[in-house]
């Protein structure tokens, strides 16, 4: 790969955090059966004592694990067995005065629904209290109830993107195998796989249920489809789609890296450089798009809500909502926030890098290449400008970025000590450091450009190119600084590739 090409890419998804479930065993201190130095009972029943109490702890132990593993497998379980015990404690002691007046719909709407006519209307009826519903609705009830351990299934497994496949793609080089990063996507795409056929599986033995107890086989069918469909809904997305849309972009992201090893290489910082414009923009694509389809497979849109922020990381996840479901107050941070990230995207290295590689490959290196003694040199010093204009704003942009986006902040209501961290920690994501030293090795290269140009234009009579191009002073003071503003493009550009 050409050293002197550079194009970045940037994988750009968020991370999704999770907890392992843990268990603490407590034990009695030593001696606490009695008094310091006497027995209070035989010896042949304190080890019996011992062995009973290593059988409790024994048995105890296996049973969080078995209550644990099911739990895990299956999130919503408690939820649904709370619900099963509240529902029967209703309907045996409904009748009953126990003082306490029950409200919202854990515990039933006690006023009569109005005769379904939806899909929707009918699985409302579940959030009533059954003795305020008809027996026909009762019937339906109660096979819903029956039907809802056939259709659990566990959250979209982001975790493998999180501790699996992201890191996988960041460590990734040129030339490495790739094979197990991608049946880990495919283990992936079959567990969503096999998430949607239980729903499915369970959609059509309700069908049949609901058919069985009455109910018109067209609205049956709507009926099941809407049921089966809930524990795959975050929000309003149906997150299988969402999710194999993920590993879909992962898997781009695997064949750009995979299929030419010569055409990128990373950066000191673990970043892929690419020596095209096109495979830049294809990689830099596909990474905005899995964070965008996880973002969706994991949160939904729409129907949650953040907590009220309060901390920087909850005034930098409101990014992760949409804006119209958010507070007024709070859609003005995100809308802050959001243009500042679309000023970002359009400065620094994600924006100019590839297009100032073309014009030191394609105009300034070629037109030096090109000049001759007492030439036009008008091109290559546009070009030169060019560069140097560009990064002057990326130098400029990301200096006074943190700055500027706090008081953008603070107008917005965020209070003043927050605001400033955020717009810190806002400017760290955002490689700001990195975008700056960027900037000032274009510089310095585009100067040390410069000076070589400088020295040919300014002493046309003291030179002239070979048959092979090269240049020849007729003085040795010249060939010396020559050398050395070579020398000095060399090591600049040699720091603008990060190497």
């Amino acid at each position: 790969m050409n050293s002197d090409r550079v194009f970045s890419g940037r994988l750009l998804w968020s991370r999704f955090q999770g907890h392992k479930p843990g268990m603490q065993i407590l034990r009695p201190p030593p001696g606490s059966g009695g008094s310091e130095g006497t027995e209070d009972v035989a010896p042949s029943k304190n080890r019996f004592l011992q062995v009973l109490v290593a059988v409790l702890f024994l048995v105890i132990g296996m049973v969080i694990f078995f209550v644990g593993g099911v739990i895990v497998r299956n999130p919503e379980l408690p939820n649904y067995l709370l619900d099963q015990v509240v529902t029967r404690f209703r309907g045996t002691k409904g009748n009953q005065n126990t003082g306490i007046e029950r409200t919202g719909a854990g515990a039933g709407n006690v006023t009569p629904p109005p005769s379904p006519t939806t899909a929707e209307e009918y699985l409302n009826l579940m959030s009533y209290d059954e003795n305020v519903l008809s027996l026909d609705e009762r019937a339906i009830v109660s096979i819903l109830n029956q039907m809802v351990p056939s259709v659990l299934v566990g959250s979209p497994p982001a975790w493998r993107f999180n501790q699996e496949i992201v890191p996988e793609i960041e460590s990734l080089k040129p030339g490495d195998e790739v094979t197990r990063i991608r049946a880990t996507l495919q283990e992936c795409r079959d567990l969503a796989s096999s998430y949607v056929r239980r729903c499915h599986d369970g959609a059509i033995e309700l069908e049949g249920k609901l058919t069985a107890a009455g109910l018109a086989p067209a609205m049956a069918h709507e009926v099941a489809e809407a049921f089966a469909r809930r524990p795959l809904t975050n929000g309003t997305v149906y997150w299988p789609d969402e999710f194999n849309k993920a590993c879909d972009d992962a898997a781009t992201l695997i064949d750009i890296l995979s299929k030419d090893s010569s055409k990128w290489k990373r950066d000191e910082g673990g970043h892929p450089l690419f020596a095209s414009e096109a495979l830049a923009d294809q990689y830099n694509a596909a990474s905005k798009d899995l964070n965008a389809a996880l973002r969706a497979a994991t949160y939904g849109t729409g129907n949650i809500l953040p907590r009220p922020p309060t901390t920087v990381d909850d005034y930098l996840n409101l990014t992760n909502y949409d804006e119209k479901t958010l507070p007024p107050g709070e859609q003005v941070v995100a809308s802050v926030l959001d243009q500042t990230t679309s000023q970002v995207s359009n400065t620094g290295i994600s924006r100019w890098s590839s297009h100032l590689a073309e014009l030191y490959n394609d105009q300034i290196i070629p037109g030096f290449k090109a000049l001759k003694p007492g030439g036009d040199d008008t091109k290559v010093r546009s070009a030169i400008a060019e560069c140097r204009e560009k990064a002057n704003e990326t130098i400029q942009f990301y200096q006074e970025l943190p700055e500027q986006l706090a008081t953008k902040l603070i107008a917005a209501g965020v209070p003043g000590s927050v605001a400033h961290k955020t717009a810190e920690s806002f400017a760290e994501r955002a490689s700001a450091r990195r975008n700056v030293s960027w900037a000032v090795n274009v510089n310095l290269t585009c100067n040390c450009v410069a000076k070589l140009m400088d020295l040919l234009s300014k002493n046309p009579s003291k030179w002239k190119r070979n048959a092979e191009g090269k240049v020849l002073f007729i003085s040795p003071g010249l060939v010396e600084q020559f050398n050395i503003a070579s020398q000095d493009l060399n090591s600049a550009i040699k720091a603008l590739n990060g190497g």
